[in-house]
């Protein structure tokens, strides 16, 4: 009886096991779309922190788009007054902060790249640079789902709203409200 039990038991703890890591392995689009969320904020942050060493100031910070997997945070050149350059062109002086790489399951809509979020210091609006509009849609997606079916209610993508007023939300929802 005592067998019977201790191996039911083990038994029971390797399957408990089994289904936490499939459960862990799974893709999570909402937790990747809500750490492109926080990487805007800590954008945002960082332009409202910025203090002047030695007569300059970095002219901003933003997130940028590299690739369908690829982002970048970066700071603009320094500066003694405004910016004139808000969109990351290392050339010019602007420094990558932080390069991200989503999961290799997950891309964003790859035409057209989402247009560059920059904050200048020390305001927490943003600058949506070389658009047209007061928000910029940021949409995250399972490998393999095409742009059509994230303009749908779709579980296989969701949309990171930036607006020029500085706030910052993920939804599923397809367009930004």
């Amino acid at each position: 009886m005592i067998e019977v039990l201790v191996t039911a038991s083990l038994i029971v703890f390797i399957s408990a096991l089994i289904i936490r890591n499939i459960a862990i392995s799974r893709l999570s689009l909402e937790r990747i779309a809500n750490v492109v969320a926080s990487d805007v904020r800590l954008a945002q942050a960082m332009a409202l922190s910025t203090k002047k060493t030695s007569g300059q100031i970095r002219c901003g910070y933003g997130i940028s788009q590299l690739n369908t997997t690829t982002y970048v945070i970066y700071a603009g050149p320094p500066t003694t007054s405004s910016c004139a350059s808000k969109n990351y062109n290392p050339s010019q002086g602007s420094i990558a902060y932080k390069t991200v790489v989503l999961d290799p399951r997950a891309d964003f809509v790859d035409s057209p790249k989402f247009n560059d979020v920059f904050y200048d210091p020390p305001d927490a609006k943003a600058t949506i640079v070389g658009g047209s509009g007061s928000v910029v849609n940021i949409v995250v997606k399972k490998l393999g789902t095409t742009k059509q079916t994230c303009n749908s209610l779709s579980v296989n993508c969701m949309h990171v709203c930036v607006y020029d007023s500085g706030r910052v939300e993920v939804t599923k929802e397809p367009n930004c409200p």
